[in-house]
């Protein structure tokens, strides 16, 4: 099977819901910190696709070839993040943040997540964005493997403490 990368559209919002409700409920599964999400999805996904219009974002859909041909199967989500002062160097300063992607498990390790990755590179590239970040929840092994294999590092490291 095969499949192809295309910017979202508004017809695409119901996928992009539902693909994005599925996301947290993965999410929620590691950490308690996430809403249920059916509750939180079209919320959040309007806040980054008004994210996307601002900062000169994409919001990308897979579909399946062939057979399935048509049917969503991954979706992510990318902005310019803010340029945060004078402490960073030009390099660092102002990057591309992929803050969310999703692929549906029937489709997952063949290929669609490093493909959603490079369709993002080269949009931001185009741009002369020098560097992209992506995060994913502690204990998601299979994202940070995913993200690793396709050139990310460490760079910042986030910890938690209650103050209750």
């Amino acid at each position: 099977m095969s499949f192809t990368i295309r910017d979202a559209t508004e017809a695409d919002r119901p996928t992009l819901t539902r693909f994005m409700a599925a996301l947290q409920e993965v999410e929620r599964a590691l950490h308690p910190s996430r809403r249920p999400g059916a509750a939180m999805a079209a919320d959040h996904l309007d806040h980054l696709l008004g994210k996307v219009a601002d900062h000169l974002g994409c919001c990308l859909i897979a579909e399946a070839s062939g057979e399935e041909g048509g049917a969503a199967i991954a979706f992510l989500i990318g902005f310019v993040e803010e340029d945060e002062g004078h402490y960073l160097t030009v390099d660092y300063a102002a990057p591309a943040h992929i803050s969310d992607l999703y692929v549906v498990v029937d489709w997952r390790g063949r290929g669609v997540a490093e493909a959603m990755m490079e369709a993002a590179e080269a949009h931001f590239r185009a741009l002369g964005v020098r560097r992209m970040t992506i995060s994913y929840v502690a204990g998601n092994e299979p994202a940070a493997r995913a993200y690793e294999k396709r050139g990310f590092a460490p760079y910042l490291q986030t910890l938690v403490k209650p103050l209750s």
